[in-house]
């Protein structure tokens, strides 16, 4: 256990080292709704454990999967398409 006070206390004062961010008041308000906007999805969603489960399992595979398979089809796409033109 002191270990990791230790180690989260390390961790803390080389965070507190680190160069503060100059963020435009726009963007601050824009990662602001969305961390809210998050954190409501989330804490709605664990009033809801089965729709909870899900949504992580979408997030975290189905999400994923569905844009390596788009990228790999246009790739795959862009290279048929610029093959046929240079060697028609």
């Amino acid at each position: 256990m002191t270990d990791e006070r230790h180690d989260d206390h390390a961790l803390a004062e080389r965070l507190g080292e680190l160069p503060g961010g100059d963020v435009s008041p726009r963007a601050r308000d824009r990662i602001r709704r969305e961390a809210l906007r998050t954190l409501r999805r989330e804490t709605s969603l664990t009033r809801r454990p089965a729709l909870r489960r899900a949504r992580r399992a979408y997030d975290r595979a189905v999400e994923p999967a569905l844009l390596a398979a788009f990228s790999f089809g246009y790739v795959i796409w862009a290279v048929l398409s610029v093959q046929s033109i240079l060697h028609p």
